[in-house]
């Protein structure tokens, strides 16, 4: 059978894709199914999974020892310890229903929730017990908050802890197994059938020999390992020989079997090539494309059966590779769900290091080898290797490939140029790393920026402060901040941004506003309708340096309170949620935070503020300020925002600039 027409690279992947890829073929429509976590590693979540509940659930010890009041341990010193009365023990997975009283201390074990009363966990090294008189001498004093991880300081209720499209690793599915889910919608991993012809094939095994004119198989093993690579699950349907009815019965059965069909050999229009005829007899619309206009690869089937795509790959090992990178990996991707995870790992940028001709009319790919470059440099150097598609060699020496246009007949060394690697690492790395103070809006900006703009980021909740010092490290590309003037208090951020001397470094964008509160108890059963009336309940309160505490203080300034008339003023929590948490567990009666994180405890909320949530944002970043200003302008964040996250909105100046 002759070339139907022989089609440039361009008009090949345009009749190919856009034919599979029209709904009416049904060919590339990823299906969900339901799988448990233990056989999950490497799928594709196909639904965002949202947490119940905090994690840790509970205020619990980070080391074995005494579980204290933090203001009873000051002035403790190896010389002068301070004499506690014991008044229990707890080891992990045992519950209290004791309060540790002034000058008490509770015996606890790593990991054990942390009693009432206490704020604090002094570890064994500075504790001389003296277990016959039931008193333990400390001999060194701890902070508020020492030694205890808080509830809800790792996941918080209500957040988005995977989102769909997320390659489960074993990071993922030990989160999931914290979180007691077991089971998970993922993305069905297409199954593809590799079939290989020709009389001179013979499979590799223990008790193979070859005779005259015979060769090893080398395809259907490249093949099925890259459809692995791809996110698919490959089965193997043999080799055939040139025999049309062989070929048509093997071929209708990986057909009937399989999401996608990809033979090697038989495709050119020799007396023996009988795949593009086989193709075009077992169902409409048959063969799409026979020939491209490319070296190595021209004899390339590409067809569409029944609904399934046949990715016909020329014998020879080298243009095999090179055709299944180009036709059958996109696709395999994409139907796995990997084609955002894949596609930008197996492109780098690189250097060629020695000149490459190349034949004028034709589409070349030409193989070559990467080089890290010479210390103290980034990047790769590209050297060419063996260009024959039928040598051997060339896949086991080529890391990738390089694209050398029609037009185009020579390159020059020193030129910059892309490289499609053969095998890319299924890694998620970020775009962008965020620091600050974190918020489920956070989330779905994250969400919109990803869904929008292809952009991936790190979210690491540090609170505003420490997103700023972060950004004043370089460690942070953008920071989220709430933080109240000392001057002014209608004016948020711009103030600590000049202090921290970053007004020439970043870009500040407002992003909505947030309604701050107390928390309390449904019900309010302690009557608190003000901030004067926690100095008659037990509160948590939030860590120093965070701008809902910069918020709470100046609120007790106003009301002429110190910190020091409130008891619990110094147990700190690093998030809104471990706030809300703990008001819900009945651990405190109170705590000053958002109303989004107490509505999702089922907290109570008492209205105080209005706040400024504003993007500190590297300048340097002009694509990430773009692709902000536009998710924070956007109706679709808007309202998105009011469904998801009770008391955040958005504004007349989301998405503006507040410095210049």
């Amino acid at each position: 059978m002759a070339f139907l027409k022989t089609s440039s690279i361009t008009e090949a992947k345009k009749t190919f894709f856009e034919k599979i890829m029209n709904p009416a073929s049904g060919a590339i429509v990823s299906g969900v199914e339901e799988a448990g976590i233990d056989i999950a590693f490497g799928r594709v979540l196909a639904e965002n999974i949202v947490s119940r509940f905090p994690l840790p659930p509970f205020d619990r010890a980070r080391m074995d020892g005494f579980a204290v009041r933090a203001a009873d341990t000051f002035g403790a010193w190896e010389t002068k310890p301070i004499r506690f009365r014991i008044v229990g023990s707890l080891r992990a997975g045992m519950t209290s229903k004791k309060t540790v009283s002034r000058g008490e201390a509770m015996r606890i074990a790593t990991g054990a929730p942390v009693p009432r009363g206490a704020s604090a966990v002094v570890m064994l090294e500075y504790c001389d017990k003296e277990y016959k008189k039931g008193h333990v001498m400390i001999t060194r004093p701890v902070s508020a908050g020492e030694n205890i991880q808080q509830a809800g300081s790792d996941v918080m209720p209500g957040e988005k802890i995977l989102r769909a499209g997320t390659v489960l690793g074993m990071r993922e599915t030990g989160l999931l197994s914290g979180l007691g889910i077991f089971r998970v919608k993922v993305l069905k991993s297409p199954i593809v059938g590799v079939l290989s012809t020709g009389e001179e094939l013979v499979k590799p095994s223990k008790n193979a020999r070859l005779s005259g004119g015979k060769i090893f198989d080398t395809n259907a093993r490249a093949i099925m390992d890259g459809v692995r690579a791809c996110g698919g699950i490959p089965r193997d349907y043999g080799i055939v020989p040139d025999n049309a009815g062989i070929i048509k019965k093997r071929l209708r059965k990986a057909i009937s079997e399989c999401d996608i069909v990809i033979t090697s050999g038989g495709t050119s229009a020799g007396e023996g090539d009988l795949v593009a005829m086989v193709v075009d007899e077992l169902g409409k619309p048959g063969v799409l494309v026979h020939g491209v206009n490319v070296k190595p690869g021209k004899p390339t089937i590409l067809g569409l059966v029944g609904g399934k795509p046949v990715i016909g790959l020329p014998g020879f090992p080298t243009s095999a590779l090179v055709i299944f990178e180009i036709f059958a990996a996109p696709l395999i991707r994409k139907m796995s769900g990997l084609d955002r995870v894949l596609e930008n790992e197996s492109v780098v940028c690189a250097t060629l290091r020695s000149k490459l001709l190349s034949e004028r009319g034709k589409h070349e790919f030409v193989p070559v080898q990467l080089i890290a470059t010479m210390e103290g440099k980034s990047g790769f150097s590209a050297f060419p290797v063996g260009r024959d598609s039928g040598a051997i060699t060339s896949l086991t020496r080529a890391d990738g490939f390089i694209e050398v246009p029609e037009s185009v007949e020579m390159i020059d060394a020193g030129s910059e140029v892309k490289v499609r690697r053969f095998s890319g690492k299924i890694q998620e790395r970020p775009d962008y790393v965020f620091i600050g103070s974190h918020c489920i809006g956070m989330e779905l900006i994250a969400e919109l920026l990803e869904e929008k703009h292809g952009i991936r980021m790190r979210l690491i909740p540090a609170g505003s402060t420490g997103g700023l010092l972060a950004l004043k490290r370089g460690e942070a590309d953008f920071a989220g901040c709430h933080i109240l003037s000392a001057k002014n208090p209608n004016e948020y951020n711009t103030e600590a941004i000049r202090e921290m001397g970053l007004g020439h470094e970043v870009v500040l964008i407002h992003a909505y506003r947030r309604e701050q509160g107390i928390m309390v108890k449904k019900g309010n059963p302690k009557g608190i309708k003000g901030i004067k009336d926690l100095k008659r309940v037990r509160i948590i309160n939030r860590n120093a340096g965070s701008g809902t505490r910069i918020f709470f203080d100046n609120e007790l300034h106003l009301a002429g309170i110190s910190g020091k008339d409130i008891e619990g003023y110094d147990v700190e929590a690093k998030t809104h949620s471990a706030v809300a948490t703990a008001v819900a567990r009945g651990d405190a009666d109170a705590g000053i935070g958002i109303r989004t994180s107490a509505e999702i405890a089922g907290d109570g909320f008492m209205h105080l503020d209005w706040e400024d949530y504003d993007m500190a944002v590297r300048k340097t970043n002009s694509g990430l300020i773009r692709a902000l200003k536009e998710v924070l302008k956007s109706k679709e964040f808007r309202d998105r925002l009011e469904k998801e996250c009770p008391g955040i909105s958005t504004d007349n100046l989301s998405g503006e600039v507040k410095n210049s």
